[in-house]
């Protein structure tokens, strides 16, 4: 895919001084390089007016304004005309669902999450089977039944859109994508907060 988005760059930062007399639109130009989870300010971003280019989807100059604030998610070199659909949320793929999660803090990375980032969704214990033990007056061990542990999955997903603090200041609002088959699941495991998210480094 990186190949393939290099040739694309290369094209569109060719094809944006081939104007033609007649036929010109404005359509948005890279004014500034972005790195994967960027987000669009102003200046990162303008128009440039363009003749027809066959065979290259381009953003309309009338979209500007409402790329401000979203995320880049690839890497965009400056001097290049926008490609059309790299700015804002990650489209699913066949077989995937989306999934929304409100994670409590602690059960997702802080930082380095973007549209696109790879995560592990990770099951967790149910808290009815996790018994405290005292060992000491001051530390404290739990125990898991074994077959607990047995259930545990790990599911392979994709961050949509970029974690958010949700209203009540504790918890994060996040969209993956997940295979559908682990959906139903999942749903279901992040309502009892028994999922989290691991920031996938592959």
């Amino acid at each position: 895919m990186g190949g393939a988005l290099s040739m694309l760059l290369g094209a569109l930062g060719a094809a944006w001084l081939w104007h033609q007399a007649t036929g010109t639109h404005q359509v948005v130009y890279v004014a500034q390089p972005l790195e994967v989870g960027q987000e669009i300010t102003a200046g990162d971003l303008t128009t440039v007016s363009v003749g027809r280019i066959p065979h290259v989807q381009t953003v309309s100059g009338d979209e500007l304004n409402a790329l401000i604030g979203q995320e880049a998610t690839v890497a965009l070199p400056e001097g290049t005309l926008l490609p059309a659909g790299v700015i804002g949320d990650v489209p699913l793929d066949e077989g995937e669902s989306q999934l929304g999660l409100r994670l409590a803090s602690g059960r997702i990375p802080t930082t380095g999450l973007h549209p696109g980032s790879p995560v592990l969704a990770v099951t967790l214990p149910d808290p009815a089977l996790v018994q405290p033990q005292e060992e000491s007056l001051t530390t404290e061990a739990v125990i898991v039944a074994d077959d607990e542990w047995a259930d545990l999955t790990v599911t392979e997903a994709r961050v949509i859109t970029a974690p958010v603090r949700d209203e009540d200041g504790i918890s994060w609002i996040v969209d993956v994508a997940v295979p559908d088959g682990a959906a139903a699941d999942l749903a279901r495991l992040a309502a009892t907060d028994r999922v989290a998210l691991v920031l996938d480094g592959e």
